[in-house]
């Protein structure tokens, strides 16, 4: 929640985000703010509802006598969310962000590293990837130095090719080995990945 430019927070308010997570905890404090206006926060809305519709809640702590403060509640996410929720709303795919864009950078980076993380964790590969990709066209944008985005263009050319996205993690190889020629590792991947039988399409993500 952003007290000063509040609509900002809504591009993280989409249920397909969390669903590489074991669970999802939110407060009343936040929760009855959004739910109080549902056309200014139709985003936040929209995920308190889904997160009604497709997850479990499986706790819920309250204010009582000897405890103040926001309730609390607690949902399990279950292992096919991202099967049946991409079903209904179709694959999320992060924005571009332009240049000008008003956006609090450090909480966009840790928030799409976060949900990078848990897809990797996952096994979730082209998941994992968008969130990558979205970071790396951050980076491009301007957010980042060069040096900072190597390391992310490293990961997309090993997502890519995890993914079976032959053609896209030959992309990123070769953009990676023109700026660090001497990874002999990153090198013969490469090499092998052009050898490969049908290298020159993209594989379709999940």
């Amino acid at each position: 929640m952003y007290t000063v430019q509040p609509e900002e927070a809504e591009r993280y308010y989409d249920i397909r985000h969390f669903t590489s997570h074991d669970y999802v905890v939110v407060t009343d404090a936040v929760r009855t703010r959004y739910l109080a206006d549902t056309v200014r926060f139709a985003p936040e809305a929209v995920f308190y509802r889904d997160l009604d519709r497709y997850a479990s809640e499986v706790a819920r702590f309250s204010a009582g006598p000897r405890v103040r403060g926001a309730e609390i509640r607690v949902y399990r996410m279950p292992r096919d969310a991202s099967d049946r929720i991409e079903r209904d709303r179709g694959v999320l795919e992060m924005p571009m962000l332009e240049p000008e864009a008003r956006v609090h950078i450090t909480d966009y980076m840790e928030f799409t590293e976060g949900m990078a993380r848990a897809a990797y964790t996952r096994g979730g590969w082209a998941r994992a990837a968008r969130y990558y990709g979205a970071m790396l066209t951050a980076g491009e944008a301007g957010w980042m130095t060069e040096v900072e985005r190597l390391p992310l263009i490293r990961m997309m050319a090993l997502l890519e090719q995890r993914s079976g996205a032959t053609a896209e993690a030959i992309r990123y190889y070769e953009s990676y080995l023109a700026r660090v020629p001497g990874d002999s590792t990153a090198r013969a991947t490469l090499t092998q990945l052009r050898a490969s039988p049908g290298r020159t399409g993209t594989s379709p993500r999940p």
